[in-house]
């Protein structure tokens, strides 16, 4: 518990140096295409749903990451189109475990390092309780 909230106060530490603006009010759809272990990049379903005022600065983000990759391999597996950052800290749903291909919903922010996904909860559709046995 004491772990938790000490990540829980870095965290919050860090959202407000790094200056982050959350930019949506309601939450979009999405996918987790990576997880590393601190981390994930999500793709938006509707990269249209992903508010102009940090279009630009999602592209350079995502431009500086493809050029770092090396030895022949590709940013996210090649994915076309932008991909916001997640740190798991973002993670609203208790005891979500990100996985690739995971549908998610989350909200997007913009800070001084780039743009990323926060507030995220799982997409996946609840799962329907058994039908009771027949006696």
């Amino acid at each position: 518990q004491q772990r938790k909230e000490a990540a829980a106060a870095r965290h919050t530490e860090r959202t407000q140096t790094e200056e982050r603006k959350v930019l949506t009010s309601e939450r979009i759809e999405g996918e987790v295409l990576q997880r590393a272990r601190r981390h994930a990049w999500v793709k938006p379903k509707d990269a249209s749903q992903i508010p102009e005022e940090c279009k630009a600065k999602l592209k350079e983000m995502n431009d500086e990451f493809r050029a770092k990759v090396t030895d022949g391999r590709a940013f996210c597996g090649g994915v076309e189109g932008e991909v916001l950052y997640l740190t798991v800290a973002d993670i609203t749903e208790e005891k979500l475990l990100l996985t690739p291909g995971l549908p998610i919903k989350f909200k997007v922010y913009m800070d001084t390092k780039g743009v990323g996904a926060c507030d995220v909860v799982s997409a996946a559709p609840a799962a329907l309780p058994s039908p009771p046995l027949a006696a």
